[in-house]
Parts: structure tokens; sequence; C-alpha cells
């Protein structure tokens, strides 16, 4: 007597059910006649943090969908498209009621995969068991790319945050989130180079000034695990900054410190390993000197320019200093008071 293709497909669901409810999660059946493309809701605890999450199931049920030592699957465009535009994580499980043997795909990630195939097909080989033995792995994938996939969406928010929002003083928060959180991420460093050059909020260019310096990876510079990042990010994030700073930028930096703060470990020194990173600093730096008015950039950029020459001795760094008290840009007072800083900090001599 041939069986009701329907209690057939019933014993997987029963199946991915049971071991469900053995681990104190849930299986939530759709009504056939709403199925559109999922016969239930999974809804699994991350006993680590007490999360509860749910995620879409496809489940078969058969030999039938067993070929060649692996699963096979025959499916449509309607279904691919729908799973493809789920917001819902997606898995498929297939049981083989005869061996009583269960096995699930990550659905979401084939069809995305597997888009563009005509064939609507899913192909997959026997490797990820669902029996009580392996659940524990499963619920680990299931939480991590959950987890990823929440990231991604508040990446996305945080640097349309940064990038666009008027308000200045309240970027601050989405920045250190950014840098402790996805400073693994280009479009990160992206933002913050972006909102330097924007921003014309004093104390909001001092902090990205701060996150900036961590590009030049200077050991100095405040690191610890929370903002240490790739290195192939950072050299993309060097060339950016090499690519898009100028004079303009140049003068910003210069305008985060005093002249007493460029000791190491100091914001001038922050400034240093930023202006290193920059195109054509010591034909900047001069410009800088001679034409612009405010005292402040043109004493921290002559207190900082030597510093690019290299001839390092400090005898020679007052010699060039000199020559530009001599066009008068400065006042003797001031040129005092840096020979006294140079003489007694070396400037970042160590």
């Amino acid at each position: 007597m041939k069986r009701d293709p329907r209690s057939i497909g019933l014993e997987g669901v029963n199946y991915v059910e049971k071991i469900c409810i053995l681990h104190d999660d849930a299986l939530i059946k759709i009504q056939q006649e709403n199925d559109r493309g999922y016969d239930s809701i999974l809804e699994i605890k991350d006993n680590d943090n007490g999360t509860y999450f749910s995620v879409a199931a496809q489940i078969k049920t058969g030999q039938s969908y067993f070929k060649n030592q692996g699963i096979y699957v025959a499916s449509d465009e309607k279904h691919f498209k729908y799973w493809h535009e789920h917001n819902l994580l997606s898995f498929l499980f297939v049981y083989d009621n005869q061996n009583e043997e269960c096995y699930w795909i990550d659905l979401s990630e084939y069809v995305e995969e597997n888009i563009d195939n005509k064939y609507y097909i899913i192909k997959a080989e026997k490797t990820n068991k669902f029996d009580t033995k392996n659940y524990q792995s499963f619920i680990e994938y299931v939480v991590k790319k959950i987890n990823v996939a929440n990231s991604n969406l508040y990446t996305s928010k945080i640097l349309t945050y940064l990038t666009e929002i008027g308000d200045d003083e309240k970027v601050k928060d989405s920045l250190f989130y950014a840098l402790i959180n996805i400073r693994n991420n280009i479009l990160t460093w992206l933002a913050i180079i972006y909102k330097f050059k924007a921003t014309k909020n004093d104390r909001l260019i001092k902090i990205l000034s701060t996150l900036l310096a961590f590009i030049s990876h200077n050991p100095d510079i405040n690191w610890n695990h929370n903002n240490i990042f790739a290195n192939e990010v950072r050299k993309s994030a060097e060339e950016i900054l090499y690519l898009t700073f100028s004079y303009k930028e140049i003068c910003k930096l210069l305008s985060t410190y005093d002249i007493e703060q460029y000791t190491r470990g100091d914001h001038g020194q922050i400034v240093f390993h930023i202006l290193e990173l920059v195109k054509d600093v010591d034909v900047n730096l001069v410009k800088v000197i001679e034409n612009e008015s405010d005292s402040k950039l043109i004493i921290n950029a002559w207190f900082i320019y030597p510093l690019f020459r290299k001839d390092d001795s400090v005898q020679s760094k007052l010699f060039l200093l000199e020559k530009l008290l001599a066009k008068q840009v400065v006042t003797m007072n001031e040129y005092n008071d840096y020979k006294r800083a140079l003489e007694e900090h070396g400037l970042f001599t160590y």
C-alpha cells in the first residue's frame, strides 16, 4: 500500500521536533496551507547569554532526497527567490526515514551562492548531521551566523551614522564602537577619514585624530587588544590617508595640540605619526609656516617640520628653524620656547 506523502513528510518534522525538545528548544509547525517555503520555525536558545533566536526550516523526508552518497533536493525558481529574500536565517533538513538519519544545510548561504543557477537544485555532502550528539555544534553555528548578520546590519547603521549625522557631538559613541567592534572593516576607516575631513568641530577633530593614529601601528599609541586590527586593512587605510589628506587636513591635525603636548605619548606624537603617512607633508608644513595667520598652527608646524628632514641632529634642526625665524613668521620668544623644548625633550628621542 502506497503511503500518503504527507504522513511521510511528518516523520521528518517529528524527528527534528524531537531533537529540539530534548534540548529545551522548540519547533513551531506551519500549517500546510500557509507554507510558502518553510515547514517550521525553530526557536532556539543560546545558553551562553540566554538569548533566543528564531530560524526558518524546510524539512524533507525520504531516501529519494539522497543520491550518490550525498543530498539532492530539486526545487524551483519561486522557492529559491523566496528563500533568498527572506529575512530569517534558513535551514534545510533532510531526513532519511529508513536509516533514521538527518542532515542540515545552511539554506540561506546555499541560495545566496547559487541564486543564478537556473537548475534550482540543492546538492550537498552529508557532513552536518542533526542528532542529539551534534545538536550543540548546530546551535553554535546558528548563533555565530546570526551574530555576524546582526553585526553586519549594525555596522551598516554605524557607518551611515558616522558619515551622515549632522550633530558631531553624537558621533563619539559610534566612533569608539566602530574602533572596538568593526575595526577590521575598511569601511570603518573610510568613514573615520571622511568624518575627519568633513567636520569643523574641534573636539571631534581631536578624537578622530586619536583614532587615525591607530593606522600608523605605532606601539606607543594606546595599543590594546581592542584596537589592533588586520594588517591588510591597515595598509589599505594607509593608502587612503596618503591619497586624501593634504594641506587642509594637516592644518586640522596641527590644531589639536599645544606645544607642551609634544613629548612621547602626548597628542603631538599622535599627530606626528599620522603626518608620517601624509603625502608631501614637509612641503605643506613650510606652507603653513609661511602662509597661516594662526600662531598655534605656525608654532606647531615649525616645531614638527624638522622631524621630516633626514638630518636628525639638534643643531641642524635649530639651523633650519633659524632660517624660518629670519622670515619673521614667529617671534624670538616662540623660538626660545621651541629651543628649550627641543633641548629638554629631544623631539621623541628614544
